[in-house]
């Protein structure tokens, strides 16, 4: 079966790069739910997940967790009745291979914007420098003190693992689809 416009046939290719984009869209799902990342310090119970970190964050959660539901939606619609008539009047085209990569590649380089862009804490004990700093407006009161780095935690390394596995499944899927100019080969 030749894919039309780039779309994916269905055939062993498609059911591993699925495969690898589901896995992938399930760990960008967990690492939302985790601590992005953390003071230097480990001594403070404070910590930013991916939904704080500015637009970059959310972007990448967004297009993880799309990219997964995109690859496991035509497979949940031939099982549940509702979906599978709803797709039938709809008929969506599958996304593309090389759509679904550059998606992948989105998400990576959102994440390594957030890295880059790594937020600092304020240390909630130790009190800022005061007024005899000759700063003004330092009152030197306890949560106003140095700023600590943060350093990257599980949920930015877990974000990254399955954003790079979304885009290593799209990319070898549209790669297949260069060299044998079907999807659905082996």
């Amino acid at each position: 079966m030749e894919p039309s416009g780039g779309q994916l046939a269905r055939g062993p290719a498609t059911a591993t790069a699925t495969a690898g984009i589901m896995a992938g869209g399930v760990l960008v799902v967990v690492s939302g739910f985790l601590p992005w990342f953390t003071p230097v310090d480990g001594a403070y119970g404070t910590s930013f997940s991916g939904w704080e970190l500015g637009p970059a964050g959310p972007l990448a959660l967004a297009l993880g967790a799309g990219l997964a539901l995109a690859a496991a939606f035509p497979h949940v619609a031939r099982r549940v009745q509702p979906l599978s008539s709803a797709a039938a009047r709809v008929r969506l085209p599958p996304p593309s291979a090389g759509l679904s990569a550059v998606a992948a590649g989105v998400a990576v380089i959102a994440l390594l914007v957030v890295w880059l862009a790594a937020p600092t804490f304020t240390d909630p004990v130790l009190p800022g420098l005061g007024p005899e700093s000759g700063m003004a407006g330092d009152p030197g009161w306890p949560g106003t003190g140095p700023a600590m780095p943060g350093a990257a935690a599980a949920g930015l390394y877990t974000a990254l693992a399955g954003t790079l596995t979304e885009l290593v499944a799209c990319s070898w899927m549209f790669l297949r689809q260069g060299l044998t100019g079907r999807a659905g080969s082996t």
